[in-house]
């Protein structure tokens, strides 16, 4: 996989669809208003990147831009970065279990030579991150 497919991959981090700027949690209570990110739209849109500079609820003093950032930081002088993580197919493509923020880090840093590689497991029905509604590839 290239920096483009990189870029395809769908994140476990959602945005108000009325208003990307804001972060959307609690998804499992609810998908209404939700839109889900990929990687690109985090790295590409403003207000994406803005609602992930909002502060982690899960994590005191930190934010998802805060952790890309420090990933960006570790990898810069890269003159080779490999990636592998799992994720679960849907319909839309690929939504990553683990490893968004070194994802982002490195769309963000386009590294010159880049080996990505995902490993796909089938998803649980029950998990609100892969139910049908919340993905769109417009903000």
């Amino acid at each position: 996989m290239d920096r483009d497919g990189l870029g395809k991959l769908w994140l476990r981090w959602f945005v108000h669809r009325s208003d990307p700027r804001r972060p959307f949690s609690r998804i499992e209570l609810s998908t209404v208003d939700a839109q889900q990110l990929r990687v690109c739209d985090v790295v590409n849109d403003v207000r994406a990147w803005q609602a992930m500079s909002e502060p982690d609820p899960n994590r005191s003093g930190m934010s998802h831009a805060k952790t890309i950032r420090e990933y960006e930081d570790r990898y810069r002088d890269a003159e080779v970065a490999v990636f592998v993580s799992a994720a679960h197919p849907v319909r839309e493509g690929l939504v990553l279990l683990a490893g968004m923020h070194r994802a982002c880090a490195l769309y963000r840093l386009a590294p010159a030579k880049l080996d990505v590689t995902v490993i796909e497991f089938p998803p649980d029905p029950a998990d609100p991150n892969v139910q049908p509604g919340p993905r769109s590839t417009t903000l």
